[in-house]
């Protein structure tokens, strides 16, 4: 199983480690962190994690991670992870979605 960013997941993720780190030095590195850290936990127990509710596909899951209030969107493809996106909490719930 691997671990493939979708391009605008991976925009997402560079956004948001840029916002969190002009906020507070360090934050960024941290949340960078998190994402590597949850990645690894996803690598060896894909199905942890819920499932969106009405979602298509029906393996599309979501992560959140708490300090940051982000949620790591993810889809599951055969042996591969597909991130969706990485979406703050306060932002619209959907908007997420690929587009």
């Amino acid at each position: 199983m691997r671990v493939r960013w979708s391009a605008r997941a991976a925009d997402q993720l560079v956004d948001a480690v840029r916002y969190e780190e002009a906020e507070r030095a360090g934050s960024g590195a941290a949340l960078l962190g998190a994402v590597d850290d949850l990645t690894a936990l996803l690598l060896s127990l894909p199905r942890l994690l819920p499932a969106v509710p009405g979602a298509e596909p029906p393996e599309v899951r979501r992560a959140l991670l708490r300090r940051w209030g982000y949620w790591l969107v993810y889809d599951l493809r055969g042996d591969e992870i597909v991130v969706l996106a990485l979406w703050h909490g306060r932002r619209s719930p959907g908007g997420w979605r690929p587009r």
